[in-house]
């Protein structure tokens, strides 16, 4: 029985795969269709209407490298502890916001304890279409040296909610593992975080098309490359001091960087107005030697206190 099989993209292309789909839902009851349902770990979670309590029971529930899919409905779902992500092979994902908004996704997972929204211990897993937000001095997602090939798009990441401290990320990349990709995510922050992602010792991935975001306050790094990263490559990102009062001290910081396989960066933008109304002090930072290679990045200075607005596009090398 499944009321939702007459909507196409919902029940047969979102996504499209082979295993089962697993349904949790924020609260009880919830509406599915207009209609009210009770959500609890003892249903079988296959259907909407008989939608599980816990990601963590939709963990237990799902095969490896099945194409099995856990749909959280939208909503707040609120973690008590960190899920572990120990299954291979399975995508966490909420309902998209229209057609792919990763500004504000409508699928809400809220960190209470002191612990990562997500840990990541399996290889080929998914996350798309949530909006995380971590507690203070802990990560939206984690990943151990097991988590090769992870997949994180249409995501966005709360970093203002949490007090500051500089241990707060958004994604904690720095287990080691490979062939990650990060796409079309979205992070706001409002102080003195962690980096939205840190890339530490990870090894032929990707960042692109991600938007940095900061309201207040300074920011030390937005993103972070460190000792051991190997051919990472950073491509179209934005990178913006949103406030009068925001700093980003350094967009991209490559502190502790080797230079085995360097970073490449390409095609990223870095907004810093002048006359003090918040800046990227320095766009691409700290990295040795031979570490980075910088093609096409661009800094934006404008000039607020004439009439209109002029901007000068600087190509930096």
């Amino acid at each position: 029985m499944a009321i939702l099989t007459r909507y196409g993209s919902l029940w047969g292309s979102i996504p499209n795969t082979a295993g089962r789909v697993l349904w949790v839902a924020p609260t009880s009851p919830y509406l599915v269709d207009g209609r009210a349902y009770d959500r609890s770990d003892d249903n079988d979670g296959l259907s909407p209407e008989r939608a599980l309590s816990t990601i963590q029971r939709a963990n237990v529930l799902a095969t490896a490298n099945a194409g099995d899919v856990v749909v959280m409905l939208p909503g707040t779902h609120v973690l008590t502890a960190a899920v572990t992500a120990s299954v291979a092979g399975v995508t966490y994902m909420g309902l998209p916001s229209g057609a792919g908004n990763r500004i504000r996704q409508k699928t809400v997972v809220q960190a209470t304890a002191s612990a990562a929204c997500f840990a990541l211990t399996a290889a080929d897993v998914e996350f798309a279409y949530l909006h995380l937000i971590p507690t203070t001095a802990n990560s939206g997602i984690t990943m151990s040296v097991a988590a090769d090939r992870a997949y994180i798009h249409h995501c966005s990441f709360d970093m203002f909610t949490p007090a500051a401290s500089a241990t707060t990320l958004g994604i904690d990349a720095t287990g080691a593992a490979s062939q990650i990709l990060i796409e079309q995510c979205v992070f706001h922050n409002a102080g003195a975080q962690g980096a939205a992602i840190d890339m530490t010792a990870t090894r032929d991935s990707i960042v692109q098309d991600c938007e940095f975001m900061t309201r207040s306050g300074v920011w030390a790094a937005a993103m972070t490359v460190g000792a051991l990263t190997t051919r990472l490559r950073i491509h179209r990102c934005n990178f913006f001091a949103a406030g009068v009062t925001a700093t980003i001290t350094a967009g991209i910081s490559g502190t502790g960087a080797t230079t085995s396989g360097p970073t490449t960066i390409t095609g990223c933008f870095f907004h810093s107005p002048a006359n003090g109304a918040g800046a990227v002090v320095v766009p691409i930072d700290n990295f040795g030697n031979t570490c980075a290679i910088q093609v096409e990045n661009y800094t934006a200075i404008q000039d607020i206190t004439t009439s209109g607005t002029s901007t000068l596009i600087i190509l930096t090398n």
